[in-house]
């Protein structure tokens, strides 16, 4: 069963968490898995963090240092969003896939680090109801992009 979900996107304006270390949520954000479906039926599951409240969704992933191999986090918002996503302190390289109301992958953007403005808006150019963001590069390494699909529990914290 599929959840529509929404991003806020470039709201990273808080100050950088302290690193959890690996398999760690900082700040307490709730944890869900969540499944990258292939249109030929390949599943990869994927531990995500989910930034369900304007605070979360803040911070994202600054501060960190490290994302564990197949982790991520989930940005969850209660309305349809078109806009892009900014690295202000993010120290990890990310790609970002957004996707519809059906977890459809519209669109995939691999993200810089950054530490000092100005930093880089990553606009995918379509409006999206979720997005994923995951270290540089997993997405290739399985062979995901537009097509597949991302799975979430129906379960997810309500967004605020």
């Amino acid at each position: 069963m599929l959840v529509a979900l929404v991003v806020l996107a470039g709201a990273c304006t808080e100050p950088p968490a302290r690193d959890p270390g690996p398999g760690r949520p900082a700040g307490g954000t709730p944890a869900a898995t969540v499944v990258l479906r292939s249109p030929a039926g390949r599943r990869v599951p994927l531990r995500v963090e989910v930034a369900a409240d304007e605070t979360s969704r803040r911070r994202g992933l600054m501060g960190r240092d490290s994302l564990p191999p197949r982790a991520g986090m989930l940005f969850v918002y209660p309305g349809p969003h078109r806009g892009p996503f900014w690295m202000r302190d993010t120290r990890i390289p990310l790609t970002v896939a957004f996707f519809d109301r059906h977890g459809r992958i519209l669109r995939v953007l691999d993200m810089t680090p950054c530490r000092r403005e100005p930093c880089r808006l990553y606009d995918p150019g379509v409006s999206y109801q979720g997005a994923l963001e995951v270290n540089r590069g997993l997405l290739d390494r399985v062979g995901a992009g537009p097509g597949w699909r991302v799975a979430v529990p129906a379960d997810l914290p309500a967004a605020s």
